[in-house]
């Protein structure tokens, strides 16, 4: 009994692996004045906690655009996000109303990665709104 249900076992484990492993990924670009890059592994959540930031301090920025996936539908801000990678924050605009949210830790990573070499753009005297 005991072989019959790891034969068992095995193959619904490997089934349910194939489809999470058959998502495209989701890519992502962000500008500086020096340039783009691009990045893939983007987390489609707009927060790394449950808070949000009415104001920043201006402060020196990219500008980050994700691209989803056919099968992916989920609300997506259509304008550019704002990074601010000191402040470990971005500007995510949704209806029409821009909000600061806290980068979340995978978005970060990427971030940080795919700016290496990217000057930011300069600080704004204020922030659009």
């Amino acid at each position: 009994m005991r072989r019959a249900l790891a034969i068992l076992v095995v193959p619904a484990s490997l089934a349910l692996a194939l489809p999470a492993g058959a998502k495209e990924p989701v890519h992502g670009k962000v500008c500086g004045r020096s340039g783009c890059a691009s990045f893939t592994g983007a987390s489609l959540s707009f927060a790394g906690t449950n808070v949000f930031y009415r104001q920043l301090s201006p402060a020196p920025y990219f500008k980050v655009t994700i691209t989803l996936p056919p099968n992916v539908i989920v609300p997506w801000p259509s304008d550019p996000i704002i990074y601010v990678p000191s402040k470990a924050r971005w500007r995510v605009t949704m209806y029409g109303t821009p909000a600061w949210y806290d980068v979340p830790d995978v978005d970060a990573a990427a971030l940080k990665r795919a700016i290496r070499g990217l000057r930011p753009f300069r600080a704004p005297a204020r922030w659009p709104s």
